[in-house]
Order: C-alpha cells, then sequence, then structure tokens
C-alpha cells in the first residue's frame, strides 16, 4: 500500500514461505494505473486468509524508486 492510495498498488498471491529459509527474494508487477505514481514509500505486507477475514502475519515498510 502506498501512502494516500486505499487500494494496494500491487498483489501477489501464492507466495509460500517456509521458516526452514531464511530469506527470499520476489519480483511483483505494480498495477498499470499505479506505475506513473509508483515512488516513495510503501507498507509491505504478507496477508494469510482465515475465516475472520485476512490476518496480517508479516509487515515492513519500503521505498520505490
Amino acid at each position: 500500500m502506498k501512502s494516500g492510495i486505499k487500494d494496494p498498488i500491487a498483489v501477489q498471491r501464492g507466495v509460500a514461505v517456509y521458516t526452514e529459509v531464511g530469506q527470499r527474494s520476489l519480483t511483483i508487477p505494480i498495477d498499470e494505473k499505479y506505475l506513473a505514481s509508483a515512488s516513495g514509500h510503501v507498507t509491505v505486507q504478507y496477508v494469510e486468509p482465515s475465516d475472520n477475514g485476512p490476518l496480517t502475519i508479516a509487515e515492513t515498510d519500503a521505498v520505490l524508486n
């Protein structure tokens, strides 16, 4: 999510997490309607679906250049 934008600017489904792997790199394409403003601070979230709605497993801030 980008500051000032309510909807996610990119979504990647089906990313597995293995606890024995200490690090993983992904390239996630940004939705075309947000490409022009794709710079600055963003929040990256790993979200898992649950019966009670989405559950945020991990979250970090990043900067798009």
